[in-house]
């Protein structure tokens, strides 16, 4: 069933999540069938407006189409209540199946622009003969895609991007998504995308398989950018560069980022770096590469003489830990000298890399180990904890820092005064059901706690729903109660 809602410019109140529509004019859909997103996607391709297409939590099932030749913008958001009011973002709670006939949701403005974003939804089981497995977005080369706090797994393509193809796009961003366990049968087994401007933030890009390069993520452009990123166990089959990442363009940034046992067929079983011209850049600071494996350069691959005429492009090394054996471990066109500052294949000393926690143990030498001059340095790593602790930025996509003090009596005061019409009165008693603290609101038909064990934080609403609102820790951060 699709029922449009027309919204207004103002803010709609929820007390986790405060929702803008996309214009003063968007129209809202709130859809909770399979029938009711097509026909809600239909709709908005035609309707001459801004779009915000939000789904009920659930499982559906299908192949959902957006085309339209409007210059209008379309958002398609998972984790909404059954009326469609307040957004839990988890993309388990909201899940797209592809069934394996088709594409799982394609987005396609060929001669117009648009504006997408997809957020907090699962898309699965997608096959598609060409590109675009999972997720397809096709634009008028101009633009925009966010994608953000998805998961995208299990897609098949049998051209590129088996998790996601998205081209003619000018601006692209990838942020906290999980992207797993895709195939490919030309390049981007993760993601194959182009955009003149893109970024990659706070992504896991694990299990990806494509039969050429790219095997995690094959990624060109203008200006690209890898920030705070897991890339683990990706791969390519046949004659591939770039088993985690082949991407090429004229300013490539990484910074902070884990390339773990990936693997290619021919160059750069971690990363794999191409350029256009001689005067374009390739910038690495603050990265762990480790246990990854290539026929050449298992580390890295730099190109670094695109126009064949001996003179290098600019490369900057600084403060990563990878192999420096030259050929096995990295490789360039042309010798560079790597500075110092980097580590030689150094143990980086993960918690648990065998059931896929690379987070760092309290004796790493990845901590403090960073760039202290680091450019465009993120405020926070891949889970949000502040990227700076102890003095000097770690190396690698999580920053260490001692376990904080979990004071979830502030947390409970400070939402009371934060939302005092969400819990009223003030100043309940916290019942103690150790593991479980939570307080009872009378006059709003509220409660609110947490469990010390999990140390996650649960809500209950007017209705009788209690949600999971994730962890203590954040919220403390929000609060102002984290103390170390």
């Amino acid at each position: 069933m699709s029922r449009p809602i027309l919204v207004p410019a103002a803010l709609i109140g929820a007390l986790w999540l405060s929702v803008t529509p996309l214009s003063s004019q968007a129209e809202v859909f709130c859809v909770d069938t399979a029938a009711g997103l097509q026909t809600a996607l239909s709709t908005a391709a035609i309707n001459g407006e801004d779009d915000e297409v939000r789904i009920v939590q659930g499982t559906y099932v299908g192949n959902f189409v957006y085309a339209s030749a409007e210059s209008f913008d379309v958002a398609v958001k998972g984790g909404w209540d059954s009326s469609c009011t307040d957004q839990e973002i988890d993309p388990s709670n909201t899940v797209l199946d592809g069934n394996q006939v088709s594409t799982v949701l394609a987005l396609s403005t060929p001669g117009a622009t648009a504006n997408f974003l997809v957020q907090g939804l699962t898309l699965r089981n997608g096959d598609r003969g060409n590109s675009g497995g999972g997720l397809f977005v096709k634009g008028d080369r101009s633009g925009s895609l966010t994608a953000e706090f998805n998961r995208i797994i299990g897609n098949t393509a049998g051209e590129d991007g088996g998790g996601v193809y998205s081209i003619f796009i000018a601006i692209a961003s990838f942020t906290n998504n999980h992207i797993e366990s895709n195939v490919s049968g030309h390049s981007g087994g993760g993601v194959y995308v182009g955009s003149d401007t893109l970024a990659f933030t706070n992504n896991r890009i694990e299990s990806n398989v494509s039969d050429l390069s790219g095997g995690g993520v094959y990624a060109f452009g203008e200006m690209l950018s890898f920030t705070n990123n897991i890339v683990e166990g990706n791969t390519n089959v046949f004659f591939g560069r770039g088993g985690g990442i082949y991407t090429f363009g004229d300013t490539i940034q990484f910074t902070n980022n884990t390339v773990m046992s990936n693997a290619a067929n021919y160059t750069g079983g971690g990363i794999h770096i191409g350029r256009f011209n001689a005067d374009n850049s390739a910038k690495l600071y603050n990265n762990i590469f480790w246990n990854n494996a290539a026929d050449e350069a298992g580390d890295i691959y730099i190109e670094n003489d695109a126009d064949d005429d001996f003179f290098p492009s600019p490369v900057v090394l600084s403060h990563n830990n990878f192999n420096q054996m030259p050929g096995s471990g990295y490789e360039t066109d042309l010798p560079i000298i790597i500075d110092p500052s980097n580590l030689d294949a150094v143990d980086p000393m993960f918690v648990d890399p065998d059931n896929g926690d690379l987070s760092l143990l309290p004796d790493s030498p990845m901590i403090n180990a960073g760039d202290p001059e680091t450019p465009d340095l993120p405020a926070t790593d891949i889970i949000g904890n502040p990227r700076v602790f102890g003095g000097v930025v770690d190396i690698g996509a999580y920053e260490w820092r001692d376990a904080p003090v979990l004071d979830g009596e502030c947390f409970l005061d400070w939402a009371e005064s934060q939302y005092p019409r969400r819990f009223a009165p003030a100043g309940a008693e916290t019942v103690d059901r150790s593991p479980l603290f939570y307080r009872v609101y009378r006059q709003s038909r509220t409660a609110l706690g947490y469990n010390e064990n999990t140390a996650r934080v649960y809500y209950r609403n007017r209705e009788g729903e209690t949600r999971n609102m994730g962890a203590l820790e954040t919220w403390l951060e929000r609060a102002g109660c984290l103390t170390q």
